[in-house]
């Protein structure tokens, strides 16, 4: 039996293969996404125009023509979005954020010697935020936090170990309450 899809679900699919379309395809025409996506113009035109107002496409000048108008380029806006990744050791945290294209553009390393405790999740989580304040991260803008843990997980899983030598109770859901 074919799946039965609504209306507003084929405009979510739309409005995403438009913005993938731009996404690989940098500096294109509205023209050329409605060609390679099998689109209406008018589909097409609702959508850019919803991307634009999210702030997440923008045009880029004009393609060049040999006859006729000059139809506009259209490309992503890389830091409409922003997603932040903490780099855990048993020394020290570096939090970093990405853009929309995976370009590293910020980083910074703290000091700070992993515990599980509750004074540790609270510097951990002001660090944080005091990271995205610093670069006025508007939290609209902020897509997610990934945290990863050099460490060895023991076989049992109940254990987290670093450098074969310390011993820790893994994250317990205090840490996580903090986000």
């Amino acid at each position: 039996m074919a799946e039965k899809f609504s209306l507003v679900d084929i405009k979510k699919k739309n409005y995403s293969d438009v913005y993938q379309f731009i996404y690989h395809n940098s500096d294109c025409s509205k023209q050329a996404i409605a060609s390679a996506l099998n689109m209406s113009l008018p589909t097409v035109t609702q959508h850019l125009s919803s991307l634009q107002e999210e702030g997440l496409i923008r045009t880029n000048g004009q393609l060049s023509s040999s006859i006729g108008r000059k139809a506009l380029a259209y490309t992503i806006i890389p830091e409409a979005k922003i997603a932040l990744g903490v780099e855990i050791t048993s020394n020290e945290i570096k939090i970093s954020s990405v853009n929309l294209r995976g370009d590293v553009i910020a980083t910074e390393t703290l000091p700070l010697k992993f515990e599980t405790t509750s004074e540790y999740y609270r510097i951990f989580s002001e660090a944080v935020q005091a990271f995205t304040s610093a670069r006025q991260y508007a939290d609209d803008r902020l897509l997610g936090l990934g945290i990863g843990i050099q460490a060895l997980v023991s076989s049992d899983g109940t254990a987290v170990t670093y450098e074969n030598t310390e011993l820790y109770r893994p994250f317990d859901q205090q840490f996580f309450r903090l986000f």
